[in-house]
């Protein structure tokens, strides 16, 4: 009969706690955990915000590395897969993204993880909202082959 009315008030028999002090116990893990996230989180350098990024594309500076657009093969393309020299193919089209890895927002690696290759399928998992041809215009290469 005990058992029953700890169960209608929310008291844990293992421990005495009721479900509030539980619930409680709980957000405090989940705030503990959005801490950490928060900590963790990348940093973008100064004068490296999407603003910034934006004011660099519209200064029309060619940040693709080539004169006119080229056809690239897939063998070219995996020659360009470091931190100083990043491309990745997006819907058949080739980017030197090097200039942009500081400014994405969660950092370079999620860049360099698909960097050298057709990068499309993680790319429309992540920013099928972005307008890749926009953001990257003057970065574009030329073509996959």
């Amino acid at each position: 009969m005990l058992s029953i009315f700890k169960n209608l008030l929310g008291t844990s028999e293992e421990d005495g706690t009721t479900q509030e002090a539980n619930s409680k116990d709980t957000k405090g893990l989940k705030e503990e955990r959005k801490r950490k996230k928060r900590k963790n989180k990348y940093k973008i350098p100064p004068g490296h915000t999407q603003q910034d990024w934006d004011a660099l594309v519209a200064s029309g500076k060619n940040l693709s590395g080539v004169e006119s657009p080229i056809s690239v093969t897939a063998e070219e393309l995996a020659k360009h897969c470091s931190p100083d020299d990043c491309w990745m193919a997006i819907r058949g089209k080739v980017y030197n993204v090097t200039a942009y890895l500081p400014y994405h927002p969660v950092g370079p690696k999620k860049i360099l993880k698909h960097s050298g290759v057709d990068a499309t399928k993680p790319y429309l998992k992540h920013h099928d909202w972005v307008n890749e041809e926009e953001l990257l215009k003057t970065s574009f290469v030329g073509y996959l082959v």
